[in-house]
């Protein structure tokens, strides 16, 4: 069956997640990606957990073959001049579009920069990632997505008002750019389709971080105010907590934004005497009463079964819902009932779970297919699409211009 972007060629030089993750939905989607690595300087990601079987090895890590799904690699040593010019024939003779996620000089330094392949490959398209941009004082700093999400202010609204800043899990913005990347890259083979002409996409993902905390943004420049940690709070709910309920480590998420929600909650909880007090009945006296409020419920839901218990609120009208392990996601039946998880055979690690699609297509579906070994397609790349002899792709090999890892 034929996927939306079949035949596009792309080409990732990305690093750990926002390249790599971007180039991934191409791939899904029909694409043709291969990622240049390098066993030399082979990306931080290869060597970070989750491992098959709890054994770290560079075609050992799930957490690697998640983000690097439905792609070919090529091993080049880039500092060995050949590497670097075979890596320029596949710009300059292969690519749609290329995905970078260095600071700025290093694509320059490599003679790969846009102004280097623009000239002679005027529809290319390249999108260049890195944490704060090519462009202003601080973009040769380098850094991954939870510094930029520090420097987008989200570890500052980020936890609870009597203690400090708190990071949000994991490297927050390197979820939040992928996206942005992979629409702002369809719009511009959009416009290469109607013009003929490629174009440089300058990605800052400190930007995009700050793009999408909007509210306290404008809370700031139209009221002066500046958003800090409030831990659960929400100025039209109460409760708007996360109670403790049954089990280990088992909590659900309640938030009652209306007087009516109140009081569906209240008959669920069963009419305790408590809750019957006038200075409960309206949000106001909730929100002036915020700590004993989420201490009763907090009491009453430890007695609770979590999942029983937000099944028993959602249906009352109460917005209610377990917060998710990991191992939840597997057991999720929405993510069940649109098979979400992809499994496919690795060739080291065996049968593993994918994440699956980020969106469906009702005529062209994607498909994930498992993500290859370090250097694993090195002849079909060299041989079949630079046109490289056997002796030619053995000498390669050789000299240590070709590297792979394929154990």
């Amino acid at each position: 069956m034929p996927r939306i972007f079949d035949g596009l060629k792309v080409l990732d030089f990305g690093w750990i997640g926002v390249g790599p993750i971007t180039a991934r939905y191409f791939a899904d989607h029909g694409a043709t990606a291969i990622r240049i690595e390098s066993l030399t300087r082979f990306d931080g990601l290869r060597m970070a957990p989750p491992y098959k079987d709890a054994k770290p090895g560079l075609n050992n890590s799930q957490f690697f073959a998640n983000f690097n799904a439905s792609k070919m690699s090529l091993g080049l040593n880039m500092a060995h001049p050949e590497a670097r010019a075979i890596a320029k024939r596949l710009c300059l003779e292969w690519a749609d579009v290329i995905t970078e996620g260095f600071t700025p000089k290093q694509m320059r330094a490599w003679g790969l920069h846009y102004d280097d392949l623009a000239p002679t490959r005027p529809d290319l398209i390249m999108v260049s990632t890195c944490q704060l941009g090519q462009t202003g004082p601080y973009s040769m700093y380098a850094g991954y997505g939870n510094m930029a999400a520090s420097l987008a202010g989200y570890y500052e609204i980020t936890g609870w008002e009597d203690r400090g800043p708190c990071m949000v899990y994991g490297a927050y913005t390197d979820m939040l750019t992928p996206a942005v990347g992979a629409a702002l890259i369809t719009a511009a083979l959009d416009y290469r389709q109607r013009t003929g002409k490629g174009q440089w996409i300058d990605l800052a993902q400190f930007e995009v971080g700050v793009h999408h905390l909007p509210a306290t943004v404008l809370d700031y420049t139209v009221n002066g105010r500046v958003a800090t940690r409030r831990g659960n709070q929400d100025d039209r709910a109460c409760p708007h907590a996360t109670c403790p309920c049954q089990g280990e480590n088992r909590w659900l998420s309640i938030a009652v934004f209306t007087d009516e929600e109140w009081r569906a909650l209240v008959a669920v909880m069963e009419n305790p005497v408590w809750a019957q007090t006038e200075r409960f009945a309206t949000l106001a006296g909730r929100k002036a009463n915020e700590e004993e409020v989420n201490q009763h419920v907090a009491e009453w839901t430890t007695t609770q079964d979590a999942f029983a218990l937000e099944a028993q609120l959602q249906h009352a009208g109460v917005a209610a819902g377990v917060v998710a392990k990991q191992s939840d996601l597997f057991a999720d039946p929405q993510l069940q009932d649109r098979g979400f998880f992809a499994w496919c055979d690795h060739k080291v690690m065996g049968r593993t779970p994918y994440d699956g699609l980020m969106s469906q297509f009702s005529k062209t579906p994607g498909q994930v297919a498992p993500a290859p070994l370090l250097g694993e397609h090195y002849e079909e790349i060299l041989g079949d699409i630079l046109q490289y002899s056997e002796e030619q792709i053995a000498d390669l090999i050789g000299q240590g211009v070709v590297e792979m890892h394929l154990d």
